[in-house]
């Protein structure tokens, strides 16, 4: 079966969303007809709704996750704790998740 609409995630990715229009993919959700479940709505697997329900400000690493094709678990804890740290510290802007991406990158946890 296929879907009619983009998920938040590929919004995202595509460059046509704004992580912090999370709030808004939420209302249309809550506002529509959807015959699925609201993790599914924004592209979340179940460990990464469950994540964002709990820790919000973890969003910018989800959306990561997914842009690098890094398992969340991963992206939280391969990198000795300062991937999960700049999380939960509230990771803003493009800069400050590049700074991580790079980080990442320099010190082999993500592959090019």
């Amino acid at each position: 079966m296929s879907r009619s609409w983009k998920t938040f995630v590929e919004s995202c990715l595509d460059g046509e969303a704004l992580a912090e229009e999370i709030d808004d993919f939420v209302d249309q959700w809550h506002e529509g007809d959807f015959e699925c479940e609201l993790a599914e709505y924004l592209g979340f697997s179940d460990e990464e709704y469950a994540e964002w329900a709990e820790r919000p400000q973890s969003l910018p690493v989800i959306l990561f996750a997914h842009k690098y094709k890094v398992p969340l678990k991963d992206a939280l804890a391969r990198s000795g704790g300062q991937f999960a740290l700049a999380a939960r510290g509230g990771m803003t802007s493009p800069e400050e998740a590049q700074i991580v991406c790079d980080w990442l990158t320099e010190t082999g946890r993500l592959s090019q």
